[in-house]
């Protein structure tokens, strides 16, 4: 499946790009210099500055010409130039053009090609995603929908206290040390590889993380979706309106449409867990048949890592993967994302960079297996969306 960079509102998360910066060696110039200048016209009318750097190749004084900007996102068109962006701190992606289209960029996220067409939202998550800041996903009346950080590590352990919580769920690992290392691998290999996984949902009366929800990355042809919310925050219509809103995400953002190869948004439920099964029949999910489950393989966190599997979810709907199946990943390969312009539909989509000479890099590739999403449990129950049959809201 194709990850997407992802168009979604900023309003809590002010991590506010204001200018592209282009740092472009000399004797390549001249095969970009059209491009750059139809982007520079772009996105003056989406409010960013573009800034053009002619470089000489040489390291030492391209760095003293270039500008040190909190702000920026730095696309170089040389690995050479990248690596000195990088080294410095900076947020910084590749950028290939006519001269540069064998260029190898190792270690860069995203590379990108015809800037021209790509939209302010999509550079925006392309600076998050260098600069190390999570994106925003979701937004509704009372909660902010984002990527889990490091330092959100501390306040996930509550969601997790209560017995009926640790009725449907494994808790995290004692050694908080340890889940801050496993979240760092999710947020590093999951987000990056993926563009979709387990978020956490911030109230934002007062900026108290309250919950997690999102979709399981481990199955090819269905997306399960996946919540839990601190007990004094249940029953109060949070999981209804975090759960409406990713849903709608997935659907218009992600393309989860079980069409066209598109993932199947799914769910699963203890037949015991009623209060369950009660929210999915609100959002629009139906009991399938059973027996019925998604058993093709697919490349997902497990094949990354050498831990046994783990549950996961929440104390409602539960998927049977989490991040701590991310404890011990090996690096995958430096092979970029590449960032072109989706003519379907308009949006900056991200794919393996086919563009450096490299193949698709996929988490299967980093271990060389594929993994086979488990069978559904005795006693748990598998729903699918149906947004023909969802009832009163």
């Amino acid at each position: 499946m194709k990850n997407h960079l992802i168009k979604c509102e900023h309003v809590m998360n002010k991590n506010g790009l204001c200018k592209i910066i282009f740092i472009i060696e000399e004797k390549t110039a001249p095969f970009c210099a059209r491009e750059l200048d139809e982007a520079a016209a772009a996105l003056s009318e989406e409010g960013l500055e573009v800034l053009v750097i002619r470089a000489d190749g040489h390291e030492k004084a391209a760095a003293r010409e270039i500008p040190s900007n909190a702000s920026a996102l730095y696309l170089a068109d040389s690995a050479a130039l990248f690596q000195m962006l990088r080294s410095s701190g900076l947020p910084a992606a590749g950028y290939l053009h006519a001269g540069r289209n064998g260029e190898s960029f190792k270690g860069a996220a995203y590379l990108v090609e015809r800037p021209q067409d790509i939209d302010r939202d999509s550079y925006q998550k392309i600076y998050e995603r260098a600069a190390g800041l999570p994106w925003t996903i979701a937004e509704t009346a009372r909660c902010l929908i984002r990527e889990m950080t490091v330092d959100d590590v501390e306040s996930l352990y509550p969601l997790y206290e209560d017995e009926q919580a640790r009725r449907f769920l494994k808790p995290l690992c004692p050694d908080h040390d340890k889940e801050r290392e496993i979240v760092k691998a999710y947020i590093d290999k999951v987000y990056g590889l993926f563009g979709y996984g387990m978020w956490v949902v911030i109230r934002k009366s007062d900026g108290a993380l309250i919950g997690r929800v999102g979709f399981e990355t481990s199955r090819k042809k269905e997306a399960p979706l996946g919540y839990l919310f601190r007990k004094d925050c249940r029953r109060q219509g949070y999981a209804f309106e975090v759960c409406d809103a990713v849903m709608r995400f997935a659907r218009e953002e992600l393309g989860f449409t079980g069409e066209d190869a598109a993932p199947l948004l799914t769910a699963y439920a203890e037949e015991e867990n009623t209060t369950s099964r009660r929210l999915l029949s609100r959002l629009g999910f139906m009991q399938a048949a059973e027996g019925a489950c998604d058993a093709s393989p697919r490349a997902d966190e497990r094949t990354l890592c050498a831990l046994p599997q783990t549950a996961a979810g929440d104390q409602f709907a539960t998927p049977r993967t989490d991040v701590r199946t991310l404890c011990t990943l090996p690096q995958v390969d430096e092979g970029a994302l590449s960032v072109a312009p989706e003519a379907a539909c308009g949006k900056a989509s991200v794919a393996p960079a086919a563009a450096c000479g490299k193949a698709s890099v996929a988490p299967a590739a980093a271990c060389g297996k594929a993994s086979v999403p488990p069978a559904v449990p005795a006693g748990t129950l598998r729903y699918v969306y149906r947004p023909a049959d969802r009832g009163v809201q």
